[in-house]
């Protein structure tokens, strides 16, 4: 899989995500600044608050995370008319997000990118990314002012 084609379906994947939020093409790019992608090795920890993991397994296997803090997560609440902000959903809503993003990924990567449902963390998660053969990125995003990262570890079985 190429680089290129990876990171850029993830953007989309994020950009997809938030365009419900947004009335216009206008808003969207006012609102959702996706920053570029950089590279990050297995000891790095960029974890918020709240982190939604979905492993991959298949022609490829990895991990894509999904990590915000309360701040952005509450906010999204709001956003889709939640009378009520709860742990739960707040829980809930991260694993969604990374849900949503991963089978965008399916979507365009194919039948053999096979993704579990979320597992939903709270505080800082350690994901041994060394394990899939190659570096991991990170797409760092910022949503009307609130961050959030992707961060995406995917490899062959048995690379280096």
């Amino acid at each position: 899989m190429q680089r290129t084609k990876e990171i850029g379906v993830f953007v989309d994947g994020v950009s997809r995500y938030f365009a419900q939020f947004a009335d216009s093409q206008e808003a969207l790019e006012r609102d959702l600044v996706i920053g570029a992608p950089y590279l990050i090795d297995a000891s790095t920890n960029l974890s918020f608050r709240y982190n939604g993991v979905i492993s991959v397994t298949g022609d490829v296997r990895g991990v894509v995370v999904f990590t915000a803090s309360s701040v952005l997560l509450k906010y999204i609440l709001l956003s889709l008319a939640e009378p009520e902000i709860s742990e739960f959903l707040i829980k809930d809503l991260v694993g969604e997000i990374a849900n949503t993003i991963a089978g965008n990924a399916r979507r365009e990567l194919g039948s053999s990118f096979h993704i579990s449902p979320p597992r939903v963390h709270r505080d800082k998660i350690n994901v041994d990314l060394s394990s899939f053969g190659r570096r991991s990125f990170v797409l760092p995003i910022q949503w009307r002012k609130n961050r959030a990262r992707l961060i995406v570890g995917l490899g062959k079985e048995g690379a280096v």
